[in-house]
């Protein structure tokens, strides 16, 4: 049942009901300490502690293409979400190729911040992205994670409680298999958006869910796909890598599909620079490497020579490797790769280019996110409930900061030199 307007819930004072969906209810409100215009989103049940975690780590993110969440409360049993006010309409296709650049380097650049901070999405569609006089910004950051897919009719509002998570047109093949998803997810569901964005038309189609799950599991929507002749060439390279059905084929970070958007050039031929390793499964691995002609950071962005290296890394006694890239620092002396030992243990070690032993990380550093700093001597990484930054000269952990007061958004200052 809708809430009239005047109704309160905590300090928020309803104005008008703006839209409902699977998740619940949206509504214009007035927060009265603040005397500020807020959306306010009634949900369907009570908040799960995981859930209020997530929020927490969500409320963190500060980017200007990111919607903010600034409150969550439940009263006499309601649960309801405070977030920021937006002015404009939902994201549209077909767009000029300079409005659909802009927009998608937009939702990039809050991807990639939003990753950094351990934060996935899930649920990246056109429906959650506003485009506003200032650009877009990023609806419901994270909050997908508790929500599913419903096999019936297929429409803009297949995200309901259950166990499969996302909304089907968008959703990554491991997504949709129930597996756990990670960055590439949201690059695979940014994929489909830009595909939209620039020809109008949904990636995948179907007459139900199950038959759009169908149809990403298994249709290729760039066979016989042309791009409009004001859009570069290689844009159609880049929606093939975003869309990769096996994700160690996709983009393996929002920055690099960032990057290669940047340098695509109307009138060129079609050139994707791939910026990751390859590893093999054998003693010594062949890894092929292409150093990025520019690479993000906050606040900054560093040019580069672009070249590629042929590089033989010795496995470690006793141990296999088991990550399928290798990192290379920004300034091309180290790169970084992930092992386990016979009892499944996992490491992750720094091999110097210049012929030196491999060494292994601190022991807490073995998962999660991380950044190289722009001198290559340290590195941000994210552990559970914050981030740490490692010396990778000396292996050690220089320092440990919690979430909620230091984020990927703020890193430089970090890994300055002391």
């Amino acid at each position: 049942m809708a809430l009239a307007s005047g109704a309160r819930l905590g300090p928020y004072e309803i104005v008008a009901l703006l839209g409902a969906g699977g998740m619940g209810e949206v509504y214009k409100a007035v927060d009265t300490r603040l005397d500020r215009t807020v959306a306010l989103k009634i949900m369907k049940g009570a908040f799960s502690d995981r859930f209020t975690r997530e929020a927490k780590a969500i409320s963190a993110l500060n980017h200007p293409n990111i919607c903010t969440l600034y409150d969550l409360g439940t009263q006499d049993g309601t649960s309801y979400l405070v977030m920021e006010y937006l002015e404009g309409k939902a994201l549209e296709g077909p767009l000029p190729w300079a409005e659909a650049r802009t927009f998608a380097l937009q939702l990039l650049e809050a991807l990639e911040t939003a990753h950094r901070a351990g934060v996935m999405h899930r649920d990246v569609k056109p429906a959650n992205i506003v485009v506003t006089k200032s650009g877009v910004k990023l609806l419901d950051f994270g909050l997908a994670k508790s929500t599913a897919v419903v096999l019936g009719p297929t429409d803009a509002t297949l995200t309901q409680e259950g166990t499969i998570q996302g909304t089907p047109h968008y959703m990554a093949p491991e997504q949709a298999a129930g597996e756990n998803v990670d960055a590439r997810g949201d690059i695979f569901a940014f994929g489909a958006v830009l595909y939209e964005m620039l020809s109008g038309k949904r990636a995948f189609v179907g007459d139900n869910a199950a038959t759009v799950i169908g149809a990403v599991m298994k249709d290729d929507p760039l066979a016989g796909f042309a791009l409009p002749d004001s859009v570069p060439p290689a844009v159609t390279q880049i929606l093939k890598r975003c869309l990769a059905k096996d994700r160690e084929r996709r983009y393996q970070s929002a920055r690099d599909v960032a990057l290669d958007l940047e340098e695509a050039v109307v009138g060129e031929a079609p050139r994707v620079v791939d910026r990751r390793a390859w590893i093999g499964g054998a003693a010594a691995a062949s890894l092929v490497a292409g150093v990025g002609i520019g690479r993000f950071w906050p606040g900054k962005k560093v040019a580069e020579e672009a070249r590629m290296m042929d590089l033989a890394i010795p496995t470690p006694e006793g141990h296999r490797i088991t990550s399928n890239t290798a990192p290379i620092s920004p300034d091309g002396r180290t790169v970084t790769f992930t092992t386990a030992d016979g009892e499944g243990r996992r490491f992750r070690w720094f091999h110097p280019l210049d012929g030196s032993t491999p060494r292994q990380f601190p022991a807490d550093a073995t998962s999660g996110g991380w950044e190289w700093s722009p001198d290559g001597k340290r590195l941000v990484h994210t552990v559970e409930n914050g981030i740490q930054v490692v010396n990778a000269v000396t292996m050690a952990v220089e320092s440990s900061h919690a979430l909620r007061t230091a984020t990927w958004c703020g890193t430089q200052d970090l890994l300055s030199p002391a």
